[in-house]
């Protein structure tokens, strides 16, 4: 799990130098948490960067942040506010635009989502997105929780997973009005030159790595 946080974390990283390239200036983080990209990073000038979590991680970030020294090398915003309530009006109130195209990162996050609340995100999401808009989205693929959820892991944060990928990622996201591509973490790795040795136990489905583009 640690090697696909590392795979995971490098195609985000790539997909938002992508977006910055295109000209895109504002990022969305959803379920920031501890994500550090607005200080590991380099952003074109005007960047506004978006973090948008409960208080408490925010709070106990901005902590640690302190105690670094730590200085962001773009407009960093926190959006304190849970994203089962009304997280687009909180945003909106921290100076998000609609209006201009906006990168959106939600990583490790829709695993913990039941699937009524991922498309309710999603399509929130789409709602604030003008056209020229990113996404980048990690998926549990099929059979994830049952390998490491909460009967195999008693007590993990996987024990909190609740939802896996559809059967068509890319279909499911043409239907909100974005052109997606779905990559395996096996893809990935053997692109990145950190190739998986072990053969898969089962057939792997493309989209547990997404990137998206406002159509």
């Amino acid at each position: 799990m640690a090697f696909s946080i590392v795979i995971r974390t490098k195609f985000l990283d790539e997909l938002l130098q992508q977006a910055s390239a295109s000209g895109v200036r504002q990022v969305v983080l959803l379920g920031a948490g501890m994500d550090s990209r607005a200080f590991r990073m380099d952003w074109p000038e005007g960047t506004r960067l978006f973090e948008v979590d409960t208080s408490a991680p925010l709070d106990f970030k901005a902590s640690v942040l302190r105690q670094e020294g730590a200085v962001a090398h773009c407009e960093r915003i926190t959006v304190p506010v849970d994203l089962r309530e009304d997280w687009p009006g909180a945003l909106a109130a921290a100076g998000h635009d609609p209006a201009a195209p906006t990168v959106w990162i939600a990583e490790g996050l829709l695993i913990y989502l039941p699937e009524d609340a991922v498309e309710l995100l999603l399509a929130r999401i789409s709602a604030l997105s003008a056209v020229g808009s990113w996404m980048g989205l990690t998926l549990g693929s099929r059979g994830v929780i049952e390998r490491f959820g909460a009967d195999a892991v008693p007590g993990s944060a996987a024990s909190m997973w609740v939802s896996e990928m559809p059967d068509d990622p890319v279909g499911w996201l043409a239907g909100h009005g974005w052109d997606a591509a779905g990559y395996t973490l096996r893809e990935r790795a053997a692109a990145y030159g950190r190739p998986i040795g072990t053969p898969p136990q089962r057939e792997e489905r493309p989209g547990g790595l997404i990137s998206a583009v406002r159509r």
